[in-house]
C-alpha cells in the first residue's frame, strides 16, 4: 500500500531492494490516495516487467505467485470515495 509520503520509495528503491531478493517473484503496489493498482512480475530470466496496471473498480488483477484473483473493488472496499480512471497494460 503507498501512501503520498512512501510513493516515490515503494516504487523506487524500496522495489530496488525487494529485486535482490531471489524468490520474491511478484510485487504489488495499490496506491492509498486513489484507485491504482500496479503488478510486477519477474520472468525466468529475473526481468522485471509491468504485467498489469489498472484505475478501474471493475478489473481483476491475477496474482500468479498465489494463484489468486483479486478485484480492485474488494481491495478498496473499506476505503472512502477515491478517484477512479480506466486504465490497464496487458
Amino acid at each position: 500500500m503507498t501512501s503520498q509520503s512512501t510513493a516515490n520509495y515503494d516504487r523506487g528503491e524500496k522495489f530496488e531492494l525487494y529485486r535482490e531478493i531471489p524468490t520474491l517473484r511478484e510485487y504489488l503496489l495499490v496506491d492509498s490516495r486513489r484507485v491504482w493498482v500496479e503488478l510486477w512480475r519477474k520472468s525466468e530470466q529475473g526481468i522485471w516487467s509491468l504485467m498489469f496496471e489498472s484505475k478501474s473498480l471493475d478489473a481483476t488483477v491475477h496474482l500468479e505467485a498465489i494463484q489468486a484473483n483479486l478485484l480492485l473493488a474488494d481491495l478498496y472496499a473499506n476505503t472512502e470515495d477515491l478517484p477512479e480512471t480506466v486504465f490497464r497494460i496487458r
